[in-house]
């Protein structure tokens, strides 16, 4: 049998392609990643239950944090001349009607209710709507309380 030269050409780049082939399916194997071990697995689960326990200290921080602001009765004591720890804010949307916010809980009391979709004013997740308690504490504001 008696090979050409063109048949020695056609062997070499059967080959080429053979050989580059092999080489990039070599190095895509190589860049996967390996399975985890027994021990990464651990750690993933520790931290999972970890960030899972932070979670549920910080929904029970504001859960206290909530029940203080309802439970404050944003006045000073009637021992000590009574009066408001509360301010009114008013905002720069003309359509707002503000908020009252008390300086000794920290809590924004707004009126209505909450509208994820309304307007900005009614979407603050943090504020506590009550329309009783705002129009209460706004009448106790008076305009010398204003801010904004």
């Amino acid at each position: 049998m008696a090979l050409t030269a063109d048949d020695l050409k056609q062997i070499a780049e059967l080959n080429a392609q053979v050989i580059s082939t092999a080489i990039a399916a070599a190095i895509a194997e190589s860049r996967k990643p390996l399975p985890p071990t027994e021990k990464e697995i651990q750690a993933l689960e520790m931290a999972q239950a970890a960030r899972a326990a932070g979670a549920a200290g910080v929904i029970a921080e504001i859960a206290n944090e909530r029940a203080t602001q309802r439970a404050c009765t944003h006045e000073h004591s009637k021992k000590s001349g009574g009066g408001t720890h509360c301010v009114w804010v008013r905002e720069e949307d003309p359509r707002s009607p503000g908020y009252v916010y008390c300086q000794l809980c920290e809590a924004t009391i707004r009126p209505g209710a909450f509208d994820p979709n309304g307007l900005p004013n009614q979407r603050d997740r943090r504020a506590l709507y009550d329309n009783e308690l705002f129009n209460r504490l706004f009448q106790e504001c008076g305009e010398q309380s204003v801010i904004g």
